[in-house]
């Protein structure tokens, strides 16, 4: 063989030993890892689920027919309460809830950074604004707002053998500023299990 061929049979040889490099892209929707932690797209979807839930609520839409005949409601979304036993920001779930309700045009929303802070606050210093209406109501005195909208997500975990298991629920209310009364609450729960490596934990 001369050496022209043999560079080509090399040539050919190399390259079909050379590896793609895998795409860094990831769909924002598909389910990765199997651990028992809350992940990305454990956000998402209770974001689109409780989101729905709210927006096909018929009771939820003759209340607000009623009260608010040729005005939009105005909704504060209070950030997420994380009480689960890990330490994460669920800012990133309060801001995907409040831009999904912008987008179905049933709302109004507060958007001031000050009032903002504010809920935070109030939020931070409440025990639970899902189990004290008292505790909602005073966060609605100081904000323009129709409705406050407030959740909780809480985690039970459990272990057995090999194999661990954590149960998430987030849970969401409507508080009706005027009439001081819920008028909208929902909850989604997310069970995940994992079994130890013989390895590892």
């Amino acid at each position: 063989m001369n050496t022209v061929g043999f560079s080509m049979v090399t040539l050919v040889l190399m390259g079909g030993c050379v590896s793609v490099p895998e795409s860094p892209y990831r769909d924002p929707g598909e389910v990765r890892g199997g651990g028992t932690e809350f992940t990305a797209y454990d956000v998402q979807q209770s974001v689109v689920t409780m989101v729905d839930y709210m927006l096909s609520s018929e009771s939820l839409d003759r209340k607000i027919k009623s009260q608010f005949l040729s005005t939009t409601p105005v909704v504060a979304v209070m950030p997420i309460a994380n009480k689960t036993y890990r330490i994460f920001d669920l800012q990133s779930m309060t801001q995907a809830i409040e831009s999904k309700l912008v987008n179905s045009g049933r709302f109004d929303f507060v958007d001031r950074g000050a009032e903002k802070m504010l809920i935070a606050e109030k939020v931070h210093d409440t025990d639970s604004v899902l189990t004290s209406d008292a505790g909602a109501t005073d966060i609605g005195v100081h904000v323009r707002a129709d409705y406050l909208l407030a959740g909780e997500l809480n985690e039970i975990r459990d272990s057995y053998g090999k194999t661990r298991e954590s149960y998430y629920k987030l849970t969401m209310k409507l508080l009706n500023k005027k009439t001081g009364k819920i008028d909208w609450s929902g909850e989604k729960e997310i069970r995940k299990v994992a079994t130890r490596p013989t390895v590892g934990w």
